[in-house]
């Protein structure tokens, strides 16, 4: 039987006391964990999440939304018989780097570069041939642990903010497998590593772990929250790499400050204060009614007319989109009704990357409360989620994925 359960602690010491007042059972279970950023015994607390499983996978993640003033632990036991563990060290795509000075390249950032230069060593000996060039070389690569005859049902894990490789790999060999993800929280003013991963005794700087379950979970539902609409249905007639060239045939800049203006003026927000807003981009799903996909707009200019995405590529042409923005109006005066209350689920949040820390008056209860049945967990660099679909990137502040599991 799979148990979850989210301890939002008034301390470190009131979360150490809470698990130490849980039994683990690891001849039977594995565990999956986060623990969050602001506890000041990080390694007490992770020795001790680590007694819950006979193989263990973790990260160090952010606090929940607007209750950055608690320290959050969310626990995951599955039987053994139905969960293996994996590792990976797939690389994915660096950060794009300016200038001369490359001092903060990591290891599996380097192994991008060999294999770059693999590939052009083969292009010469091979009379010029650059078909393919840009193709992924580590689609076929497979996590250790993972078995490609398995037919798994549900991949559950953590990863560093250079996914890419592993997205291909789960891609190509569990196509159906829904995948659910979380980036880890950048940790290297906490830790000194850009993001903390750990799989049993060992603490990792990159790459990604979880377990690969034989259990169904329910086809998982995604949340926008605090984003409203500011144009009608659109559709992409021309778009390139992370750019939308024409949307209905018109310059979508152009739309997009249009958009603007209707807003602000139905809405009474001055104008002036709309340079501070945030935008997005949702492509919508066959139907045109919910969001399948969103993407932050980066910027825009009415002169040229293109659309910079903050995304690798841009959506297709014929795909119907609508450009929205962030509401003025979130209340955050209740932050545990935000949490999605679906019980046996498992749930991921992108979290914001820079708030204040709340009050403790916001929750009643000496130590803290527990989220029975819940395992949810936030990063600021946002989750994964895929199958059958490929797996994709959501990094947008506000945003939730749940998925849950029958007893």
């Amino acid at each position: 039987m799979i148990k979850a359960s989210t301890f939002i602690a008034t301390s470190s010491n009131a979360l150490l006391r809470y698990l130490a007042a849980r039994t683990p059972n690891p001849s039977r279970n594995n565990a999956l964990f986060c623990l969050s950023a602001n506890s000041d015994n990080l390694v007490g607390l992770t020795a001790r999440l680590g007694e819950f499983g006979r193989e263990t996978a973790g990260c160090i993640s952010s606090s929940l939304p607007h209750l950055e003033g608690r320290v959050i632990c969310s626990l995951l036991e599955i039987p053994t018989g139905i969960s293996a563990p994996f590792l990976s060290h797939i690389p994915g795509h660096p950060d794009i780097q300016v200038g001369r000075y490359h001092g903060m390249h990591t290891h599996r950032n380097k192994a991008v570069d060999h294999v770059s230069e693999e590939k052009m060593e083969r292009i010469l000996m091979n009379d010029g041939d650059w078909t393919n060039f840009g193709a992924d070389s580590n689609t076929h690569t497979i996590p250790s642990g993972l078995d490609k005859s398995q037919e798994y049902e549900t991949i559950l894990f953590f990863s560093d903010r250079f996914p890419e490789g592993l997205n291909a790999s789960l891609d190509h060999y569990f196509p159906r497998t829904l995948k659910m993800g979380l980036i880890g929280s950048s940790t290297p003013f906490v830790t000194g590593r850009p993001v903390t991963l750990l799989q049993n005794s060992s603490v990792l700087s990159e790459g990604a772990v979880g377990f690969a379950v034989r259990a169904p979970f329910s086809i998982p539902r995604e949340r926008f929250q605090g984003l409203e609409p500011i144009s009608d249905v659109l559709v992409v007639t021309e778009s390139q790499s992370n750019l939308i060239h024409t949307l209905n045939n018109k310059n979508p800049s152009q739309l997009l400050v249009q958009a603007i203006n209707s807003s602000s003026i139905s809405s009474r927000v001055p104008l002036l204060s709309l340079k501070d807003e945030e935008y997005y981009l949702a492509v919508l799903d066959t139907k045109g009614e919910s969001i399948d996909k969103l993407f932050t707009i980066l910027s825009g200019d009415p002169s040229r007319g293109s659309l910079a995405l903050n995304a690798r590529s841009s959506p297709p042409v014929g795909a119907c989109i609508q450009l929205l923005r962030r509401a003025r109006s979130l209340d955050p005066s209740d932050p545990l009704n935000r949490i999605p209350k679906q019980s046996h689920s498992i749930t991921f949040i992108t979290s914001p990357s820079d708030v204040p820390l709340s009050s403790l008056k916001d929750i009643d209860g000496e130590e803290g409360i527990t989220l029975g049945n819940r395992f949810v967990a936030s990063s600021e660099n946002g989750y994964l989620l895929g199958g059958p679909q490929p797996i994709w990137h959501t990094s947008v502040e506000g945003a939730s994925v749940t998925s849950s599991w029958t007893q």
